[in-house]
């Protein structure tokens, strides 16, 4: 079937990373995912499928590297060269400065989402009903 035939696909969950610019704690241990996977990666890899627009993940970078990986993608998404047009960024709603680095992307049309990988072991049961966390929820709600 060729590509033509294809029905396009926005692939709503795509993850890159560049660990020449980013540290992922998380990858650390693994012999597959202590790599680089860059846009190049993800052309390879999508080759043929149609893919015709995506949407970045945020890719759980150490903590002091989130507005840096925010930045770095949003410019992802204002290249011609890739199909990465929009992105989930990560955030803490629980954090102190959270309303600072929020509002650095209120009107950001690259922007769609915020996200924080919940399914660590430091991050205990209940850690959502916290009040700072509803809180920081309650100002995306607002921005």
């Amino acid at each position: 079937m060729s590509q033509g035939n294809l029905f396009p696909i926005i692939d709503t969950h795509q993850h890159l990373w560049d660990l020449s610019k980013f540290n992922l704690p998380w990858a650390a241990g693994s012999d597959i995912l202590n790599r680089s996977y860059v846009t190049s990666d993800y052309l390879t890899a999508t080759a043929g499928l149609n893919v015709v627009k995506a949407v970045y993940m945020e890719v759980d970078v150490a903590a002091d590297q989130k507005n840096a990986e925010a930045d770095y993608i949003v410019a992802q998404c204002q290249r011609s060269d890739t199909p990465t047009v929009a992105a989930v960024i990560s955030g803490f709603p629980a954090s102190e400065d959270f309303a600072a680095y929020i509002r650095r992307f209120q009107g950001n049309p690259y922007v769609k989402g915020l996200r924080q990988v919940l399914h660590v072991p430091e991050t205990g049961p209940g850690y959502c009903l916290q009040p700072a966390f509803v809180q920081g929820v309650q100002l995306l709600g607002e921005l």
